[in-house]
This record gives structure tokens, C-alpha cells and sequence, in this order.
């Protein structure tokens, strides 16, 4: 990390944390891997136990395949380094004593002449032998299509960029036929000096976390988005606090939020740009959404539309939030000068704006609200965050 920070340091350096990434996760898997490394196939038992034992991450995937054997149950390890899911491949036919077949995008659909054994005979294969089975596939070939009931143990080796993808490899085993009940593992390496005082944090948990992250707004759009590269270098190679939420909304995003988590992304944008505190109000909110209190004390009111419209049209906009002013007014012991009527619109009529001006109301479209999201950027964390905290009674 120190020496990728030094090279982009340098002007002439060009912008190395995409390699620096890369390679970060090939260490993660193992050593050996490192820079294109290619990891020997184990001729022998003790070759491959010699082999595992320099990576933490494939010694814990061992131990439960071991576990997994006593159950006499069976195991799909998803990987999408072609590398790694050789040399997986290999060491659980040499630990294990069984076949192992791989399942990637090389692996044929059709089979074109006799003898090729495609993804389907694989599966078949894995699927009628007794007792306990390993396969290794990719979580990309895996994704749809394919139904592994025979497997209850599922390994994600390494991890996918996108949670709605990683969860369809997942959903390989819970079909209709699967009898039994089926375990999903996440190996997930520590940085040994965490815990002793240190905010040390390691790739694994750094994709960890962020995959937590989208895959909590699961509600706001239909497949959670995936992962950029940007936002695990933003956390990896950074010096701030690891544990800084860093997925960061895009303009783009504010038409897939729905009604609930624009409310809760105008709270947070808002309070950012005026340096006040927002709160969310509860149900019987009186016309109001959102009420910021500190520097300014301002009362908000969001309308939401699933196809973003060119024109605002609904004065109701302007009215429900200058009909809330009094009522905050007193409810709260306080006076709210600033009113705001927010829309995802990309403007407003002609109507709307001569309403908005003669009761004192500020109009912000989406043009306005990207601007703002510019300066002042929103994480994905942080309108989950404000959609958990209570809410003002009003």
C-alpha cells in the first residue's frame, strides 16, 4: 500500500492503484499469485498440504472441507481467478481424494465432439457420486442457468464485485429438490495487528464491508449496484478512517432511490450544504418531510417520481410545505424561515415557480441537487443510516 502511494506520488507514474488493487487481491488469495504468479498443480499430498499452509484464507477453506467430509456433504467453492481455481482444483484431488472438476467460462455448454465434457456432465458427475464432493466454478459462469442441488456447503473463495451476482451463484443450491440445510461461508482475512490498538484493515474486509453496504439499500433499487475498483482504493489506499463509508451516490442514482430514500438522501444533502441537522418526520407529518435545525432552521418537502419528469407540474408541492410552517412553528417552539420543495423533476412549470415565489418557497430540481452532490457528496451508507434513526413526531 506504502509503495503504491509513493507512485502516485509521482506525475509521471500514471494512476497505479488499479494494479495495486489487482494485486492486492491476488495476495489475498495466495502468495504465490502475486504479479501473474501461477500457483504449481500439487503432484502429491504433501505438495498441496505445503502449498496451503502459505495462505491463512486456503487454510481456512481446507478446515471446512474437512468438516464438510465428516457430514459426508458437498462443497461448491466459487473463485473467479482462473489461477486459483486450478490450483484449488488440484490440492482437493490430492487432500481429499476425489474429482474435482472446474466450471468457468472455458468450460463448453455444447459439446461439438464425444468425449468433451461439458458444464452440464460435470454437474452430473459431481451430482451422482456418493458422499462428499468439491466443484470449483466461477461465480460468473455459475450465475444463471445451472441447479447444483446435490451441494449444501457454499464457499465464496472470492468474492464478486456485485452482491445480486454472488447471491445467484449462491441461489445455484437452493432450488427445488434441496433437501437439506445449506450453509454459505465468507472467508474473510484479518490483519494480524487488528485489535491490538490499531485501525489496520485488509482488502478482505474492505470489500466485505462495502458489499454490506450495497447490498443493504437492496430496497431502493431493483439489483444492488456493483462495487466499483474506485471505492475499495478510496478505502484501501487512503489515510483516513478505514471504517468511512466511501460508496458514493452518483447523479444518476437520485431516479432509482424510490420515494423513502430520496426523503432520507435530501435529509443528508441538504444538512450537508447548510451545515444544520436533519431529522425525518413520522407519518402524520403535516406537509413536511424533512426538518433541519442549526445554522438554519428550514422546513422540506420531497415528491418523488419512478420516471423522472421534465416538468414539475403540481403546485401541491408549494402548498403542503407552507401549510407545514405553522404548524412547526408551534409544535416546536421555533420559527422556520427557509422553506424547500425538492423534486427528482428536472424543473417546474411556469405555475409551480409563480406559487413558489409569491409564499416564499425555494424550488430544487434534480439539475440543482446534482450540483449540490458535487460539493457535497452522499454515501450510500449514509441515507440507510438516516432511514434507521427515529423519526420527529410531529
Amino acid at each position: 500500500v506504502a509503495n503504491v502511494r509513493e507512485q502516485a506520488a509521482d506525475d509521471h507514474a500514471g494512476n497505479p492503484f488499479l494494479a495495486g488493487l489487482q494485486r492486492l487481491r491476488d495476495v489475498a488469495l495466495h502468495p504465490a499469485l502475486l504479479d501473474g504468479g501461477i500457483l504449481p498443480r500439487p503432484q502429491s499430498r504433501e505438495q498441496a498440504q505445503r502449498l496451503i499452509r502459505e495462505s491463512s484464507k486456503l487454510e481456512c477453506v481446507v478446515d471446512l472441507l474437512k468438516t464438510i467430509q465428516k457430514k459426508n456433504e458437498k462443497a461448491i467453492i466459487f473463485a473467479i481467478n482462473k489461477r486459483a481455481q486450478d490450483f484449488v482444483a488440484a490440492a482437493c484431488e490430492q487432500l481429499f481424494a476425489v474429482r474435482v472438476h472446474v466450471i468457468n467460462g472455458d468450460t463448453k455448454a455444447v459439446a461439438r465432439r464425444s468425449g468433451v465434457l461439458t458444464r452440464r456432465r460435470m454437474i452430473e458427475a459431481f451430482e451422482s457420486e456418493p458422499g462428499f464432493g468439491v466443484i470449483v466454478m466461477s461465480p460468473i459462469a455459475a450465475g444463471v442457468g445451472l441447479t447444483i442441488t446435490a451441494a449444501n456447503h457454499v464457499i465464496h473463495l472470492e468474492r464478486h464485485w456485485n452482491p445480486a451476482k454472488e447471491a445467484q451463484a449462491t441461489d445455484r443450491v437452493y432450488r427445488i429438490g434441496q433437501e437439506k440445510d445449506v450453509f454459505v461461508y465468507l472467508p474473510v482475512l484479518r490483519h494480524p495487528d487488528a485489535g491490538r490498538g490499531t485501525e489496520k484493515v485488509t482488502f478482505d474486509q474492505n470489500l466485505n464491508r462495502l458489499l454490506n453496504e450495497k447490498s443493504a439499500l437492496k430496497d431502493a433499487v431493483v439489483t444492488p449496484e456493483d462495487v466499483q475498483p474506485d471505492d475499495v482504493m478510496r478505502n484501501v489506499f487512503s489515510k483516513g478512517d478505514p471504517s468511512r463509508p466511501v460508496i458514493n451516490l452518483q447523479g444518476l442514482d437520485i431516479d432509482t432511490l424510490g420515494w423513502k430514500n430520496f426523503e432520507a438522501f435530501c435529509a443528508v444533502l441538504l444538512g450537508k450544504v447548510y451545515d444544520a441537522q436533519p431529522q425525518l418526520t413520522a407519518v402524520n407529518d403535516h406537509g413536511c418531510d424533512v426538518v433541519l435545525r442549526g445554522k438554519i432552521n428550514a422546513l422540506i418537502q420531497c415528491k418523488f417520481s419512478e420516471r423522472s419528469p421534465r416538468v414539475y407540474n403540481s403546485e401541491d408541492i408549494v402548498n403542503d410545505i407552507y401549510s407545514a410552517k405553522p404548524h412547526y412553528n408551534d409544535a416546536l417552539h421555533e420559527e422556520f424561515k427557509h422553506l424547500f420543495a425538492i423534486s427528482n423533476a428536472r424543473g417546474f412549470s411556469r405555475r409551480v415557480k409563480q406559487s413558489a415565489k409569491s409564499h416564499k418557497v425555494t424550488l430544487v430540481g434534480q439539475p440543482q441537487l446534482k450540483k449540490w452532490l458535487k460539493r457535497h457528496p452522499v454515501t450510500h451508507n449514509e441515507v440507510a443510516q438516516k432511514l434507521s434513526q427515529e423519526r420527529m413526531d410531529s
